[in-house]
């Protein structure tokens, strides 16, 4: 019963961590599914206006639906976890970055960046597909590892379970052999202990 009882809670507590990989996994898709960034770097000085003139095209391509702009506060946020929150950005070369919100699919990367490319100097187009497709691979590996140990966990129990009948068996051999000798078909002997194993560890 006891270990019937361990490998239950095992068994609870690997699906649990199964799904809570399957919803890490789906939210890691997720976040990058959709998105895209475009980095205008350069001086600072005429950096309005070539942003503005990054948006008009970014605002007539199709496949992307919306564009923003990150605020200064946005971008001191994203670096504040290396350079603390105290942050000058205006004494620091960072590029100033568009968020690109993507129809489907999204238009052609190389054929975007040629675009950016003869209007603005130094504009970058990212669809994060260097950072998608090996957290997509640690995403799926992440589900199999969590799979794998459920089908252990599970057949271990399988195990257990059938060790605990044929040890119930073998030291009732003797009364076994009684109940045969008195008319008991196997069915019925098979019925009786399955029924009485069950109760035991259910």
């Amino acid at each position: 019963t006891l270990s019937a009882g361990v490998m239950c809670l095992l068994a609870v507590l690997t699906l649990a961590a199964s799904m809570a990989a399957n919803r890490l996994a789906a939210e890691w898709r997720a976040d990058l599914a959709g998105v895209a960034t475009v980095h205008v770097s350069g001086s600072q000085d005429g950096m309005e206006e070539r942003v503005r003139s990054v948006l008009e095209v970014l605002r007539t391509t199709p496949g992307i639906s919306r564009v923003r702009v990150l605020s200064d506060e946005d971008q001191i946020a994203l670096i504040a976890p290396w350079l603390g929150e105290n942050v000058n950005i205006a004494d620091l070369p960072v590029p100033r970055l568009i968020d690109v919100s993507l129809d489907g699919e999204g238009p052609a990367p190389e054929s975007l960046q040629k675009r950016l490319d003869l209007t603005v100097d130094g504009a970058r187009y990212d669809n994060h597909a260097a950072w998608r497709e090996p957290l997509g691979a640690a995403a799926n590996s992440l589900e199999r590892l969590a799979l794998g140990a459920t089908v252990i966990i599970l057949l271990t129990a399988a195990g257990v379970v059938a060790f605990a009948a044929r040890a119930t068996l073998s030291a009732n051999r003797h009364v076994i052999e009684t109940v045969r000798l008195i008319g008991a078909e196997d069915g019925f002997i098979a019925r009786s202990f399955v029924r009485r194993l069950s109760l035991i560890h259910i």
